[in-house]
């Protein structure tokens, strides 16, 4: 009695020497055969542990299950009439069974499979028994068992080929498997799998799933952790321990550990995410595409790598192209990589398969199974009828994952005969008790992977387990979550519940995932029907912008869009999508974004927003005057009262506007006033871009040493904060301004610092622009080929940009280095060009500069003169600095050619004039230089005058100026006496 009821089962006397004990009645829990059989096991234990002074007769037990009939015989609680086959069956069973034995019929034991270890009696039968089983002892976690592999053998040996090839030429491949759905090419490639490890292969498997899952439990993370050896479930720190491994084994280098951080799923260390948040989106795609190349290589080197992906046909476009990047590894390394996708939705289009770069491709497509095949495959169910069987065979058409349920259903008894997968998914329901119901009804919701504890969370049941779902092949153990046997029946279970059971659960759903997921939180909520989805997938898309994912912040923002009730959070929503479509480089459809937004906005301030939004894309796109108008609307819309903060950014960005348009008062103006905000306002970022602007303003009045205090003082405060994204631009105006102090060795630090800092995070406008001012300093040092490199980069990027200006900038200067090249028939079509796009782009930026370049290097003095005067009067209506500085040295140096001293003395005089509040080393060395040649040229012989040449080719060279020193190396030569060996 006391085994029986701690099982839940209810004691019936039958016979002075004989009990009978029923489980599931009067309540049903689901697991009765597994309780009945601990029952049994705790009696025997009991009977084997009785006191030996009083010895207890040996127990026999049999144990049946089955219909039967209950009636109640007595008025006491619980008490029965129990009749029927299955009575019968267990009381032969207790007859057969020797002492302390317990024997199980055949279909307590199927149920029991997993769970329990019993040998088979063979043909020992009784009626109602067709199998005897003899209970050994209960199994530890229950198993989930794969049916035998039939047919398919021509693609498996197609596979063991590959294989075998990988390993013999230590180059690999890549095989896509394709069908429809439960054709079984999960079913192939496990059996692929089970080849790969007899031969010495590791075995990577990600499944990628269309709805549900964690991130970091994506296909692409799951697959690079099994690479470095962690499993799915490895909290952060076991990932980013193992990242910092992976550096110290020189898998990656120091710096691409940000990129393997954000590939497994895990963030970048505290000190670097700042510098990842400045990142590009470009930079970081390279970034994680080498680091996935190094990874499966290091992998790859200490054991073949079979890598498994199944279901393609859900892969998103950043995880396909991380894909071609694996497909690329397999031609140098032993690696085969084996992907399966339904037939339709089959993602690899010739662009995917060109990014494979060359890697060997095999296309595997299933079809039905045989009928021979299909027949065999029936066996394993037992004897049926031959007439169910065909059937069976006719409803499935060779799918084996239908014929598997149609043969399960007949299994458990079930006459119906669906005559689809959803009907099988009912009945299956229908067998199952109604807590496993609700739960598989609940895990639906989830999607195909499921934790056990959002389950438990949607069925309000802290212990619920799994183990009966396992049983009966419905889901399988992953980790340390579930998956569904077939997403086919997830989808049909999801299917079969009324729309507003769905609603509820995924309410429930939406409810656990706050705060734990905010993308699933959002996603559940739409699938709930709930108004507030759009408002969540706006805060998801925050959360995936913040963790610099443009890509899926964008989707989101896309979703929320699609579902958006009222104006505040379409407005958000669009301003969101802008933002970072302008991420992405998509600069026309970020204008339109922001456009939208305008449309939406509630308020007037929301209205200022979005149309400072439109200003920033269009001053990428060099649309100045555009830019300003939307500044203009942006300042009405926001009022006099607007915040701090806001009006710090509209003036830094109506200042940034200023410096290319050359309006130098208008640049200062409302630098200064950005800089007054953003320090009420307490923001780093906006004060060290109004200390940039500022740089830029006094930058554009030639005073280029306070441009570099405040570059200075920016490069600082952005070291101090973390702001790498601001950070990079500003040295590169250090390095520029560094130069006008005639130190060229540091301008070449800084500039180098700015190439590897735009490089790394991926800003091709900051590393065009330090491209740009390096090409410039390797001129005046007379490195003519790295001159050219380096503006040819610069020009390759200002293209790729669309940045114009910059572009004719380039365009000038390269004509200008073709020329001390003698790449003449080069130099004259160069200028032209970089003049048309000037003119195109406004003269004040570089107008000026490029026409004395051009006079310089033209043979013809009447032009060289009408190039002068047409550059000396863009300087009479307003130019940026440089222009002034630049134009009257080359000026004086076309001067010096044409023998015209006092077009010299003028256009010295000049450029005196523009430096009077801060004279600059480098403007004072080229004015004396001049000067002093003149001087010689003109005859003079003095002392005096060979002692300021000597000191000028000693600061020429001190300084790094080499462009300056040929001429006045040649006036010391002929200045020197008769036997004076220099």
């Amino acid at each position: 009695h006391a085994a029986s009821e701690r099982f839940g089962g209810w004691l019936i006397q039958q016979a002075p020497d004989a009990v009978m004990v029923v489980f599931g009645i009067p309540q049903a829990r689901g697991n009765e055969a597994e309780r009945a059989v601990h029952a049994a096991l705790g009696l025997q234990q009991a009977s084997a542990d009785a006191d030996p002074s009083r010895p207890a007769a040996p127990a026999r037990i049999g144990i049946a299950s089955g219909l039967v009939l209950v009636s109640p015989w007595r008025a006491e609680p619980h008490a029965y009439t129990v009749t029927g086959e299955a009575v019968q069956t267990a009381d032969a069973l207790c007859n057969r069974a020797g002492p302390t034995e317990t024997l199980l019929a055949d279909a307590v034991y199927a149920s029991l499979r997993d769970r329990v270890a019993a040998e088979n009696l063979g043909s020992e039968t009784i009626a109602g028994a067709p199998l005897i089983w003899r209970l050994r002892s209960p199994r530890g976690e229950p198993r989930f068992e794969r049916s035998a592999f039939i047919g398919r053998q021509a693609p498996l040996r197609q596979l063991a080929s590959a294989l075998d090839s990988c390993h013999e030429t230590g180059g690999g491949q890549v095989v896509l498997v394709r069908g429809e759905a439960g054709i079984g090419k999960t079913r192939l490639v496990e059996e692929c799998a089970t080849l790969a490890r007899v031969r010495g292969f590791a075995c990577h498997r990600a499944p990628i799933l269309d709805f549900g899952d964690a991130t970091d439990q994506e296909a692409l993370p799951l697959l690079l952790r099994g690479l470095l050896g962690l499993t799915g479930g490895a909290p952060p720190d076991q990932v980013q321990a193992a990242a910092a491994q992976a550096v110290a084994d020189k898998i990656i280098e120091c710096e691409q550990e940000l990129f393997l951080n954000d590939l497994l799923g895990a963030p970048p260390p505290a000190d670097r995410r700042s510098e990842y948040a400045a990142m590009r989106h470009e930079a970081r795609r390279q970034g994680k595409q080498t680091v996935v190349s190094r990874l499966v290589a290091a992998a790859a080197a200490r054991q073949p790598r079979l890598l498994l992906v199944e279901d393609i046909h859900w892969a998103d476009a950043a995880t396909l192209e991380l894909l071609a990047r694996l497909a690329a590894a397999t031609l140098d390394h032993p690696v085969l990589l084996v992907m399966t996708s339904r037939l339709e939705g089959e993602p690899l289009d010739p662009a995917w398969r060109g990014a494979m770069h060359g890697a060997a491709l095999l296309t595997l497509d299933l079809g039905p199974l045989r009928p021979e095949e299909a027949l065999e495959l029936t066996r394993q169910f037992g004897d049926f009828d031959a007439r169910l069987i065909a059937r069976c065979l006719e409803r499935a058409g060779g799918n084996p994952l239908f014929l598997e349920q149609l043969l399960r259903a007949a299994q458990a008894g079930d006459e119906r005969v669906p005559d689809s997968v959803q009907s099988l998914i009912w009945a299956a329901l229908d067998r199952l008790p109604p807590v496993d119901r609700a739960a598989i009804q609940a895990a639906a919701i989830l999607g195909q992977r499921f934790t056990l504890a959002a389950a438990r969370h949607l069925l309000d049941d802290l212990e619920y387990r799994c183990d009966r779902l396992v049983e009966h092949r419905l889901v399988r153990p992953d980790g340390e979550n579930y998956l569904f046997a077939h997403v086919l029946i997830q989808e049909g279970i999801y299917a079969s519940l009324r729309l507003s059971r769905q609603r509820e659960l995924h309410q429930r759903a939406a409810a656990w995932f706050a705060g734990r997921d905010s993308r699933l939180h959002a996603e559940h909520l739409e699938r709930a029907g709930d108004a507030t989805a759009a408002r969540a997938y706006l805060a998801a898309g925050r959360d995936q912008a913040g963790e610099q994912r443009p890509e899926s912040a964008l989707w989101l923002a896309g979703r929320g869009l699609a579902l958006v009730r009222d104006e505040r959070t379409g407005f958000e929503l669009a301003c969101l999508q802008g933002e970072m479509l302008r991420k992405l480089g998509q600069i026309d459809a970020s204008i339109a974004a922001f456009e939208q937004a305008l449309a939406q906005a509630p308020t007037e301030l929301a209205q200022a927003q979005a149309w400072l939004g439109v200003a920033r894309g269009l001053e990428i796109q060099d649309r100045y005057l555009q830019a300003l108008e939307a500044l203009d609307q942006a300042q009405r819309r926001a009022g006099p009262d607007a915040s701090a903060d806001w009006l710090a950014q509209i003036h830094v960005q109506r200042g940034n506007i200023s410096f290319p348009l050359g309006r130098i008062d208008e640049c200062f103006r409302e630098h200064e006033l950005a800089l007054r905000h953003a320090r009420a306002a307490g923001s780093p970022a906006l004060e060290a871009c109004a200390l940039s602007g500022l740089g830029d303003a006094y930058y554009q009045r030639g005073r280029m040493l306070s441009a570099y205090r405040h570059f200075d003082r920016c490069v600082a405060l952005c070291r101090k904060h973390g702001l790498a994204s601001i950070e990079a631009a500003n040295l590169v105006m250090l390095g520029l301004t560094r130069f006008y102090q005639n130190d060229l060795a540091g301008a070449e630090r800084e500039i180098a610092a700015a190439v590897e800092s735009a490089t790394r995070i991926g800003n091709p406008r900051d590393e065009c622009l330090a491209f740009d001012v390096r090409g410039l300093i390797y001129q005046y040092e007379c490195r003519w080929p790295e001159a050219r490199a380096s503006i040819e980069r610069s020009l390759e990027l200002a293209r790729g940009l669309g940045a114009r200006r910059f572009e004719a900038e380039n365009l000038g200067h390269l004509a200008f280095v073709m020329a001390r090249l003698g790449q003449n028939h080069l130099v004259e079509q160069g200028f032209e060009r970089a003049w048309t796009l000037t003119q195109a782009t406004g003269a004040a930026y570089m107008g000026p500069w490029i026409l004395s370049l051009w006079a310089l290097v033209t043979d013809d003095p009447a032009r060289r003169a009408r190039l002068l005067a047409q550059g000396e009067a863009l300087l009479g209506a307003g130019s940026v600095g440089h222009n002034y500085l630049h134009f009257y040295q080359n000026a004086m140096e076309a001067a010096l050619i044409d023998r015209d001293w006092p077009a010299v003395e003028r256009y010295a005089a000049a450029l005196v004039a523009y430096t009077p509040a801060e004279p600059l080393p480098w403007s004072a060395f080229f004015i004396a230089r001049a000067r002093a040649l003149a001087r010689h040229e003109r005859g003079e012989r003095t002392p005096e005058l060979a002692a300021i040449l000597q000191a000028l080719l000693a600061q020429a060279e001190s300084a790094g100026l080499r462009v300056a020193m040929p001429a006045l190396q040649a006036v010391l030569d002929r200045q020197a006496p008769v036997g004076d060996d220099r």
